[in-house]
């Protein structure tokens, strides 16, 4: 009990009291610039420990990822899935079985969903079709069928022995994914039928005369005037020197869609120059304008197409290609006079420049449905002829799909503008719900042809049917029209172009109506009118000739 006493008795220990720092004020120099020092060494210390802290936490997060890794592979390892870790020859923890014998796999072997078997080629086949001549013969597919649309232009080789249309129509097919009992039968029979048309317009068809042959034939043109007299045979000579070898020169149009590209083109080609390449004319001018491997394909394609047009007309004239002049003047227009100077007409510069143009979706399509149009009215004018038919000789407009459309089993935009309409207004959707459909209503209305203005939703059925404000600072500035409900002589007064060009009409400096979508948008930021390009200059050309598909 004492000790207890004794110990109850003692006393309690308490924290030593630190006294307050004592407060020195500065007031020498040498005191301020010891102050600076110590704050500029504080400061870079806390630099320090925070940059030491981030890479704490990284190097933790690191490891973090690490070791779910780890956990995985021992989970994927514990369920003996060795296998999907190490690959084949492992099986289990580390190095399990070993025992299965190394095999190459050849491409023919590879698993692959797939219907058609590649055949592999031996040398001796590679090397006898390399050594054939090449004929090359335009191929065009426009194929629709079944809610799907395929469109494709490429070269055929008429000696290819490799591979045959309907190997070539089951690749194809299976390529874009495409139903192969469909069209592998369609593709394939395209691609005779254009095959069998050339072979039977370039039968009786005559190789150009050579050096030799020419110089023959000159030489007894000259005996046989030397019977005339002095005046006659100056005549002659001078209609024998123009005509002896006439040129079948024509004018080569290329209007050719690859993504949102439209490049547009005329130039001069001789149909009986066997030196002419289309491939290396290609090739060429895709380098010059900085276009890619689809531009060269479509290039060469067009190309060949018109010239095997031209020569599929003269032989349905009769025409024989002895260097004689065109008799038939409705084709007899299609060509070009003689040329007896290489020396040419500068206004033509600008006519002969290459125009490469940037579209929308909405503008292609708006094109590609005033071409159908005009196809069609070509067919039915074709009909109603009698007689010797020539093939229309307007080059067929080139349009890359890089994929193949495939049926659209979803609501439509004008399903969708519709159903938009009769939903009731009060209906309150999420943020992201409400961003997603004025997203989609904003393209759909483009592609539609409904314009969103005014903050309302108008169609040509229901002009004041409002739906959702999709009304932006932009809109509210320079107040958007539909470019359909401008007059066709209406021209924007930055670049000069059309409401063929442009979907959307805006306001400028000028009024309502001065600007397209372009100009007007580029106002909007930065205050000033847009810079020209090299393309403005061509676009004129390129909106007038178009101007006939205009709705």
């Amino acid at each position: 009990m004492a000790a207890m006493h004794q110990f109850s008795t003692r006393p309690t220990q308490t924290q030593p009291i630190i006294p307050p720092g004592k407060i020195t004020l500065v007031k020498t120099p040498i005191e301020k610039k010891k102050m600076n020092q110590y704050i500029e060494h504080d400061h870079s210390y806390q630099i320090a420990l925070d940059a030491q802290y981030k890479r704490h936490l990284e190097l933790a997060q690191t490891k973090k990822l690490e070791i779910d890794v780890a956990n995985n592979e021992r989970e994927m390892r514990a369920q003996s899935r060795g296998v999907l870790i190490f690959g084949k020859g492992y099986d289990g923890y580390g190095n399990g079985k070993t025992g299965f014998q190394t095999r190459i796999l050849y491409p023919q072997e590879k698993k692959r969903k797939r219907h058609h078997y590649s055949n592999r080629l031996s040398f001796e086949k590679v090397n006898e079709q390399a050594n054939k001549e090449e004929t090359l013969v335009p191929v065009r597919l426009d194929v629709e069928n079944d809610g799907y649309k395929i469109r494709d232009t490429f070269t055929w080789n008429i000696n290819e022995s490799t591979i045959t249309p309907d190997q070539f129509a089951e690749i194809t097919c299976e390529d874009l994914r495409l139903p192969v009992s469909i069209f592998v039968p369609l593709i394939a029979t395209s691609i005779k039928d254009q095959i069998q048309d050339y072979l039977t317009t370039s039968i009786n068809e005559s190789t150009p005369l050579d050096d030799s042959a020419y110089k023959v034939i000159q030489e007894y043109k000259k005996q046989k005037t030397e019977h005339n007299t002095i005046q006659e045979t100056s005549e002659i000579n001078e209609k024998s020197a123009k005509s002896a070898k006439a040129d079948l020169r024509t004018v080569i149009k290329l209007d050719i869609i690859v993504g949102n590209r439209i490049l547009v083109d005329h130039f001069e080609w001789d149909i009986t120059c066997t030196k002419n390449s289309p491939e290396s004319f290609a090739n060429t001018i895709a380098t010059d304008l900085g276009l890619g491997g689809e531009f060269k394909t479509a290039i060469a394609h067009s190309i060949r197409e018109q010239i095997h047009v031209y020569i599929k007309s003269l032989l349905l004239t009769g025409y024989e290609f002895d260097n004689e002049p065109v008799e038939v003047e409705d084709l007899k227009r299609s060509f070009l006079p003689t040329i007896y100077s290489i020396i040419r007409d500068n206004s033509n510069i600008e006519k002969f420049t290459p125009s490469l143009i940037e579209v929308t979706d909405a503008e292609i399509a708006k094109i590609e449905k005033g071409r159908t149009r005009e196809s069609r009215r070509k067919r039915r004018g074709t009909r109603s002829r009698k007689g010797t038919v020539l093939p229309d000789r307007e080059p067929i407009p080139t349009y890359r799909t890089i994929l193949a459309s495939p049926p659209d089993h979803e609501m439509t935009d004008d399903q969708f503008l519709k159903s938009m309409q009769t939903n009731d207004a009060n209906n309150t959707l999420h943020s992201q719900r409400r961003s997603a459909v004025k997203a989609r209503m904003n393209i759909a209305a483009e592609a539609a042809g409904v314009s969103l203005t005014s903050g309302k939703l108008s169609s040509d059925n229901n002009l004041y049917n409002p739906v959702m404000s999709v009304q932006s600072g932009v809109d509210i500035a320079t107040r958007p029209i539909s470019s359909k409900t401008a007059n066709s002589l209406w021209k924007c007064v930055d670049c000069g172009c059309s409401a063929f060009v442009t979907t959307t009409i805006r306001a400028g400096p000028s009024g309502d109506k001065s600007l397209c979508n372009a100009c007007g948008l580029y106002r909007f930021k930065y205050n000033s009118a847009r810079p020209q390009n090299y393309t403005d200059k061509d676009m004129t050309d390129f909106q007038n000739r178009n101007s006939k598909y205009r709705a």
